[in-house]
């Protein structure tokens, strides 16, 4: 990653960040989701 960062311009870096921090948002948000749902099945179940 330190090589990458070295080579990239900084308005890239900025934007390699930005899409990192968004892409690790919606993994969360997904993860949240799939957690409910699951929550939810296991009440259906019980």
């Amino acid at each position: 990653m330190g090589l990458l960062r070295i080579m990239m311009p900084p308005k890239l870096q900025l934007l390699a960040v930005v899409a990192f921090a968004v892409a690790m948002l919606f993994l969360e948000n997904q993860i949240q989701k799939l957690e409910e749902s699951r929550a939810k099945l296991g009440n259906s179940f019980s």
